[in-house]
């Protein structure tokens, strides 16, 4: 898996999820610190990445017990 950066615009510098999930494998998990994006956003990026291609994600975040979100490839 490859982290990308937004390189131009308004949130130049901030996590690229869409672009990073791309590059996940079937079965790989990513761990987000809470305070580089909401779990809102990661819930909403990853329903239309879903959506949109053939590739299946799943977004949760435990809450205090771990203070990171988590994204998923399942397939």
């Amino acid at each position: 898996m490859e982290i990308k950066r937004i390189e131009r615009g308004r949130f130049r510098g901030r996590l690229d999820l869409l672009g990073s999930m791309e590059t996940m494998e079937p079965g790989e998990s990513w761990e987000i610190p809470i305070g580089e994006i909401s779990l809102r956003t990661a819930r909403n990026v990853t329903s239309v990445a879903t959506r949109t291609t053939d590739k299946v994600f799943t977004s949760q975040c435990p809450g205090l017990t771990q203070p990171y979100i988590t994204i998923r490839r399942i397939r």
